[in-house]
């Protein structure tokens, strides 16, 4: 980490995602590269195809915690679904242990969908 942090301290602009960590096998590394396509996507204003690859990162991992955060975000904030963020936002509440402290947070998101 020190290496990258060295190469990147002068970048400037938009950073894309970046994993600390390389999925395993060829179905984990497509749902990985949908999630960073769609966050890429958000940063470049497409939010129809980063819907799409949430979407299809979903498809192929229906609990993937990241693409369904995201796609709750998008859709709540820059494509005037509340239905599709709020039902993003009950998958990902119920993909995560009911201890787990942003079930929370998911349950104030739901709040305050229309």
């Amino acid at each position: 980490m020190t290496h990258v942090r060295t190469i990147l301290t002068p970048a400037r602009g938009n950073m894309g995602p970046m994993n600390t960590e390389a999925p395993v096998g060829s179905r984990a590394l497509s749902v990985e590269r949908n999630v960073n396509l769609g966050i890429w996507r958000i940063q470049e204003d497409q939010f129809q195809d980063a819907e799409t690859a949430f979407v299809a990162a979903l498809d192929v991992q229906p609990d993937h915690l990241e693409a369904l955060a995201q796609l709750s975000m998008l859709r709540a904030n820059r494509l005037n679904d509340p239905a599709g963020a709020r039902w993003a936002l009950q998958r990902l509440a119920a993909s995560l242990p009911l201890a787990d402290p942003r079930q929370e947070e998911i349950a104030n998101a739901l709040s305050q969908l229309p």
